[in-house]
């Protein structure tokens, strides 16, 4: 008897188009990358490239996508003042140069507002090798800048000399969708690179060392789908039947994926009076381990990002009390040390061109209006309360506010009682 094998449900990795990945992150303008996405299955390999980081690794990838996108969306919310350093600190400054540069910055161009520009550039920064602000400059008079403009990695070519400065030689600028090329003068481009320990101009995206990461997560997440629509695992179904053609075979298979296939089937069980055999020869999601595997992955992610994984569905390592300290390690390892480092960027290559009164200003983040991490200032309050030999401006100083410039006076830890206050009652018991 011959014994006719279909595969009902071949477990294996289509490379036909199933769907079609988000062209456009919000608030990004002409200038960002727009291309039809085309998922190939199982990737075996992540291109070192900007493209291919933003399509793999942001755009396809949900654990990547959310850990830059709250970074990005926090950095943005984030106050900022302008200072010059005063007597060693930072004091904030004012006057028609700082009115001038706030205006430029809180709207950089018709399009966005500064919340908008700086979570596009903080996402290009943490996807891509480097992150480019275009300065447009007025075309008469001193040709100051006027506008800024995030420009898409992916879509800036940058030819550098041959030496180990990272100067630029040419920068080709391609509009994807509306066609057409731009070629900016090197002087007008602020670029924050990755660093790279091999020296490459381009610099290195932090999803470079994480590629095999990536590739594992999201080939786990299609084998996760693909279980799920087979039942857990693929199988063979044997029909017995000697007299049955190949035609017949093919009509079996189109009729029961048409009645059985699917979501909404899931589960279901089929009755008949063929004599038909079933062998499962997958692998089920518990044999594969996918879910450990897809938390070992979202820790990996969030390690290269400096974000705690508690924030992104790691519950096993998520308790009421380490959730409110990591918020703020998420605010101190994450978002701050990039805000500041672009913050750095503009000070030294975009104020001075403002205004020569801003040439030794700089930006600092507010962190005082940042609510997760007030428990640590409340912390220092009252370390400092009971710091009696501290005078008031030191007190001061060590929470980074002005001096009131108050007389020299120590307290007691009692009541907090100035040391002169209890000489003279000492002196008054004795007379």
């Amino acid at each position: 008897m011959n014994i006719l094998k279909l595969f009902l449900k071949s477990f294996s990795f289509s490379t036909e188009k199933v769907g079609e990945a988000p062209t456009r992150v919000p608030g990004i303008d002409d200038l960002f990358l727009r291309f039809p996405f085309r998922h190939a299955g199982a990737l075996t390999e992540l291109a070192q490239n900007d493209e291919s980081f933003i399509r793999y690794g942001f755009q396809y990838n949900d654990i990547v996508f959310a850990i830059a996108d709250q970074i990005a969306e926090a950095a943005s919310h984030v106050d900022w003042m302008l200072v010059r350093d005063v007597d060693g600190k930072p004091t904030q400054i004012t006057g028609p140069a700082v009115a001038e540069a706030r205006r430029l910055l809180e709207r950089p161009n018709n399009h966005q507002t500064w919340q908008e520009f700086c979570r596009l550039e903080m996402l290009y920064y943490l996807i891509c090798s480097k992150s480019i602000i275009y300065k447009l400059r007025q075309m008469t008079g001193q040709k100051k800048v006027y506008e800024l403009h995030n420009v898409n990695p992916a879509n800036c070519n940058i030819t550098y000399e041959n030496d180990f400065f990272k100067t630029i030689r040419s920068v080709l600028i391609t509009y994807q969708g509306v066609g057409g090329t731009m070629q900016p003068s090197p002087k007008d481009l602020l670029i924050r690179y990755n660093p790279d320990l091999r020296g490459r101009a381009d610099g290195l995206s932090r999803l470079a060392p994480a590629s095999r990461t990536i590739l594992r997560s999201n080939n786990a997440k299609t084998a996760a789908n693909e279980l799920y629509a087979n039942g857990g695992a693929y199988g063979i179904v044997g029909i017995e039947d000697e007299n049955i053609t190949a035609d017949d075979v093919k009509g079996i298979e189109k009729s029961y994926r048409r009645k059985h296939s699917g979501l909404n089937n899931q589960g279901k069980i089929i009755f008949t009076n063929g004599k038909i055999k079933f062998e499962r020869i997958g692998m089920t999601a518990v044999d594969l381990e996918l879910s450990k595997q897809q938390l070992n992955d979202l820790r990996a992610i969030c390690a290269i990002f400096h974000a705690p994984s508690q924030l992104f569905g790691d519950s096993e390592a998520s308790t009421f009390a380490n959730y409110r300290e990591a918020k703020a390690a998420f605010y101190t390892g994450a978002v701050l040390p990039n805000l500041k480092a672009l913050f750095a960027k503009i000070s030294w290559e975009l104020l001075p061109e403002i205004s020569p009164q801003l040439q030794d200003a700089y930006i600092l983040p507010d962190t005082s209006k940042i609510p997760e991490l007030q428990a640590d200032i409340a912390a220092q309050t009252e370390a400092l309360a009971k710091a009696y030999w501290m005078t008031i401006d030191e007190k001061r100083a060590a929470m980074g506010l002005p001096e009131m410039q108050t007389p020299e006076t120590t307290t007691l830890w009692i009541n907090n009682l100035p040391i002169e206050a209890a000489y003279e009652m000492g002196n008054q018991a004795e007379a």
